[in-house]
């Protein structure tokens, strides 16, 4: 029996046998097949995803415009703009003041008033502010790279999440039908029995009230799964930032690159401590606070300039008047000696708070990184006990069905059961599996074989 199928494929064969009088069951299953036409037909007619969606599909529809996304863009822009601010202080700066005025001299007795308007133009140049400016360039350029940085994790933490979401709707779907085909055969065993007991008074009420307990106990959860059900695909049409639209039909992704040998923790760590954009991230944070502590000693470093004015006059007469001015400037700033103590202080704890911050990133790194790989083990060896479990299950209808042809027809149902429950164990491992190397992959900077083609 061929174990590769889309979900929502029904892998079992239902009991033979229903009577028409069996009303509530007929109702109950054009219902179901209803609600699932109709909800099909709904989403067919919505433009943000088509009738079946793959894994890589849905990757390509993420949108650039998600809030998480948008917020790390936007703190990037404004870092690039601080930059942009600094670099304006060292630049040329040109002033045009123009002046209307009227004056009365005190050498002219008849108090006539005079137009002694001008005109002034002022280029100021800072040449030097002694270090300051790369210090500043510095700290800034880190706190872009860090920033940057953060803005690959959102990415990163974005792209696993739809994939996180797209395995829920597969997984959600195996276990609707696993459900499904558990409720069917009970309700089939509680219709006979009540029959027998209407019509031949076989079976005592007893048992058969105890029969019917069970169907609608399992209806109940037939019903939770189906609302997992939709639940799964809101949250994938959350991820993509589509929540007007529900996607209908997904196609299962091939596994086939996550079926790798087991890491080594010591070498996973290495790579990805040295390759996590969070841990970059840190550094580059400590390195900004260790620059702007620097800066923060230097507070009170003059500044050389040079300025040029040049002044255009209405009057023109012989006195103290330039038209033309040069000059060279040293601007001291004098401050508190206080003020500038308790700034340095502040500017060093920072420095140690990004430190401790980063060995906690560290250490939570460690930990994260020991936990996959000792999950990643025990998921290899329940996927393996799965397939054992699944083909004993497929064996064993086999069998049954064998046994079906020759009239004897009470296991083959509870057969199809147990096959539904195999297979969908089977794939929750599988997709816990390869959603454990998808976090692998996001930690270390190792793209996805997901995001380049279909899996």
């Amino acid at each position: 029996m061929s174990k590769k199928s889309f979900v929502g494929q029904r892998v079992l064969f239902r009991l033979e046998g229903l009577r028409w009088r069996n009303v509530s069951y007929l109702l109950l299953t054009m219902i179901f097949t209803l609600v699932a036409f109709l909800s099909q037909a709904i989403n067919a007619d919505q433009p943000s995803f088509p009738r079946i969606l793959s894994l890589s599909e849905a990757l390509s529809m993420i949108d650039e415009d998600h809030p998480d996304v948008m917020m790390a863009r936007s703190q990037v822009s404004l870092a690039r703009a601080e930059k942009l601010a600094l670099d304006a202080q060292g630049a040329v700066e040109m002033h045009v003041r123009l002046e209307w005025r009227q004056v009365d001299r005190l050498v002219d007795p008849s108090h006539h008033f005079i137009d002694d308007s001008r005109a002034t133009l002022l280029i100021d140049k800072p040449i030097t502010r002694f270090g300051r400016d790369r210090i500043s360039n510095k700290a800034l350029n880190a706190r872009v790279a860090g920033l940057f940085q953060r803005e690959l994790v959102a990415d990163s933490q974005m792209r696993l999440n739809v994939v996180r979401a797209f395995f829920d709707v597969i997984v959600s779907d195996y276990a609707h039908a696993a459900v499904d085909e558990e409720m069917t055969l009970s309700f089939l065993a509680f219709s006979r029995a009540r029959d027998r007991m209407e019509e031949y008074q076989e079976i005592p009420e007893v048992e058969v009230r105890r029969l019917e307990s069970v169907y609608l106990s399992l209806l109940a959860r037939r019903t939770a799964t189906a609302d997992a059900q939709r639940m799964s695909r809101l949250k994938l049409a959350l991820a993509l930032n589509r929540p007007d639209a529900y996607p209908s039909q997904v196609i299962e992704p091939v596994l086939s690159d996550h079926q790798r040998d087991m890491p080594d923790y010591d070498a996973l760590f290495e790579v990805v401590s040295m390759k996590s954009p969070e841990i970059i991230a840190a550094r580059l944070e400590v390195e900004e606070a260790e620059q702007r502590l620097t800066l923060t000693s230097r507070k009170f470093d003059p500044t050389l300039g040079l300025q040029l004015q040049g002044v255009n006059y209405a009057e023109r007469f012989s006195g103290s008047r330039d038209q033309y001015r040069a000059m060279v400037y040293l601007d001291i700033p004098i401050g508190s000696a206080l003020s500038k103590k308790a700034d340095i202080e502040t500017s060093r704890i920072r420095v140690l708070q990004s430190k401790a911050t980063l060995q906690l990133m560290e250490h939570r790194l460690r930990e994260q990184v020991l936990g996959l790989v000792h999950r990643l083990g025990q998921l290899n060896s329940e996927v393996n006990a799965a397939k054992a479990e699944l083909l004993y299950r497929e064996l064993e209808l086999d069998k049954v069905r064998l046994q079906y042809e020759m009239e004897v027809r009470a296991r083959i149902g509870s057969a199809n059961a147990e096959v539904a429950k195999a297979l969908y164990h089977q794939k929750r491992m599988e997709y816990e599996r390869a959603l454990i190397w998808e976090q692998i992959y996001a930690l270390s900077g190792e793209e996805s074989s997901f995001f380049s083609s279909e899996g």
